[in-house]
């Protein structure tokens, strides 16, 4: 049992919905307490059908989460496009107001279930709650089998 990840990645349907009810409330309760520190910049370029598509993913993400996107044609502003090294859209960046260094989170198409939890595990580095190896792990997640920091400090 010791080796076992069933504790922490049931294989039972009602294990499952029980880990994915988790993850969302760790997402659902980052977003709330931390959205006012963060923000989203969208490049994209208005002849893109990459970015049209990609585009009503992040209207779908706002009308979720109630989060700030701020859009950018890089034809009409090419200097800010210059100052975040945007070489290709649709291209998204997660910024904190405390950190200077944005987080690409999204280069291309991205679902929006993925762009959430992207963004999810973003917010928690940008804020320095998580290191880069924990990048793919939930809060509740933290301390257990998939927890590669825990996991190096047994």
């Amino acid at each position: 049992p010791a080796l076992s990840v069933q504790k922490d990645y049931p294989a039972a349907r009602v294990g499952t919905a029980a880990r994915v009810r988790m993850q969302r409330n760790d997402i659902k309760t980052k977003f709330q307490s931390s959205k006012e520190d963060f923000a989203l910049l969208y490049f994209y370029s208005p002849g893109c059908e990459y970015c049209q598509v990609q585009e009503g993913i992040v209207h779908a993400f706002t009308d979720k989460y109630i989060w700030t996107v701020r859009g950018i044609d890089v034809n009409e502003d090419p200097e800010l496009a210059a100052r975040f090294s945007v070489t290709t859209v649709p291209l998204i960046l997660l910024i904190h107001r405390d950190n200077p260094s944005p987080l690409p989170v999204a280069a291309g198409v991205v679902a929006l279930d993925e762009l959430t939890d992207r963004i999810y595990s973003g917010m928690r580095l940008l804020a320095g709650e998580t290191e880069p190896e924990q990048f793919s792990i939930y809060k509740h997640e933290e301390g257990g089998s998939f927890d590669p920091k825990a996991i190096l400090e047994k």
